[in-house]
């Protein structure tokens, strides 16, 4: 699949009812903006292949109940777990402040005096508390992640700075 062309939007999470519907879980920052989608596509052994939204309900912000077409209760049991793309050209424009969480995997990491921490290695996401992964002198330390710790993010860079709460590092490195 080329990585350029399609955008990760989330991925089947099971199916709904009895006619072959199938619930969409958006695993995007801004999950409302794909509520009104018309096709998605699904990798299957290796080949993207698209399937046309014939109706759409939105069963929590991140959740969409689908019904495809042509695809029926035996159907959809073949498409649990997949993953689902939608060409890049439908993500929205975000602005240089703006990113998905996972497009920050592999920025370098700075606390507020410009000092090195590390680099993201993950971006872990639990109800409301967001966390970065990274590895300080080989020892893996979890970092909060939201809009009260960033304070900047440099895309061209491949960097973020980030508010670290005095001593978190020290807690997880003099143990």
């Amino acid at each position: 699949m080329d990585t350029n062309q399609f955008f990760l939007l989330g991925y089947i999470s099971k199916k709904h009812g009895y006619k072959g519907n199938v619930v969409l879980y958006i695993d995007t920052d801004h999950p409302s903006y794909y509520h009104s989608i018309k096709n998605i596509w699904i990798n299957q052994n290796g080949v993207n292949t698209p399937f046309i939204i014939e109706n759409i309900k939105v069963l929590k912000e991140d959740q969409l109940i689908l019904s495809l077409k042509n695809i029926d209760l035996d159907k959809c049991e073949r498409l649990i777990k997949k993953e689902v793309y939608i060409p890049s050209s439908q993500v929205p424009e975000l602005d240089e402040q703006q990113f998905f969480n996972r497009n920050v995997i592999d920025f370098k990491i700075y606390d507020k005096h410009e000092e090195l921490i590390g680099t993201v290695e993950e971006i872990i996401e639990i109800p409301n508390n967001t966390l970065i992964q990274s590895s300080v002198d080989g020892i893996e330390v979890l970092i909060p992640f939201n809009d009260n710790t960033l304070i900047e993010i440099n895309k061209s860079k491949k960097e973020l700075t980030i508010e670290i709460p005095a001593g978190l590092i020290e807690l997880y490195t003099n143990g």
